[in-house]
């Protein structure tokens, strides 16, 4: 009878780790899906062409004590 229960338990095991794997296949598939769709989709674009950017640029950004363009002293787009 011991024969018996442990063959039955090693057969489980098999099981359970073929449904596993399964699982583990399906939701990369569900993942890939779901990025095609992204990727698909289009872009948001503001009411107008040539809108405003979000964020200004590097080169425009302000330190204390900068007064205009120069890359010297930490000072990048602005010179002290």
């Amino acid at each position: 009878m011991a024969k018996d229960s442990s063959g039955e338990l090693a057969k489980a095991r098999v099981k359970i780790a073929e449904l596993e794997r399964k699982i583990g296949q399906q939701a990369v598939d569900l993942d890939f899906q779901q990025a095609l769709q992204h990727v698909g989709k289009p872009r948001r674009q503001s009411g107008a062409q040539g809108g405003t950017a979000s964020t200004r640029s590097s080169e425009r950004s302000w330190r204390p004590g900068c007064k205009a363009r120069s890359v010297r002293n930490g000072c990048a787009g602005w010179l002290e």
